[in-house]
Formats: structure tokens, C-alpha cells, sequence
């Protein structure tokens, strides 16, 4: 995969997740940054590939959210490398 789609690939997941909304996962709400705020550690580290967080507790429904980006990763990842190769014949 060129770095452009890998990049397009972290914005549309990173957009989706921070937007509190969660398209790419079926309309699923959360606020990341109010759990973060809300917590003494100030911060959630999230890792997509492993499906895991780190920093603050996060509550049941951002730990399942979390889970359904990671279980979506390779299926964007699937479709932007189909993309480049349709445009590119």
C-alpha cells in the first residue's frame, strides 16, 4: 500500500472515531475526549490494529467501539489497496 492510501486510511478511521459518530462502524456514538477529560490520566491511547487502549479507564461502549474499528481496519485497508488498483489499469 503507497503512504498517501495508508494516510487516508488513519484519517477516515481517526475522523470517524474523534467525530463521536462512528460511520465506519454503524452509527455508533461515543466521546473520547470526554472519557479522557474525565479521567486523571487526561488521555486514551488507542491502537486500532491490536483493538486496545491505553491511559484512562474507558467505559464498556468506547472499549466495543474500539474493537469494531479495529475488526473494520482491514476491510478499509482491503478497499483502499482494490481502489489503487482499479485506477491504476
Amino acid at each position: 500500500m503507497k503512504f498517501g492510501n495508508l494516510k487516508s486510511v488513519a484519517h477516515n478511521i481517526a475522523d470517524s472515531f474523534a467525530s463521536g459518530m462512528g460511520f465506519m462502524i454503524g452509527i455508533y456514538a461515543t466521546d473520547v475526549f470526554a472519557e479522557a477529560s474525565a479521567s486523571p490520566e487526561g488521555y486514551i491511547l488507542v491502537d486500532f490494529v491490536a483493538g486496545t487502549s491505553s491511559g484512562a479507564q474507558i467505559s464498556p461502549s468506547l472499549s466495543k467501539a474500539i474493537s469494531l474499528y479495529s475488526e473494520t481496519l482491514n476491510d478499509l485497508c482491503q478497499r483502499q489497496a482494490m481502489r489503487r488498483m482499479r485506477f491504476a489499469n
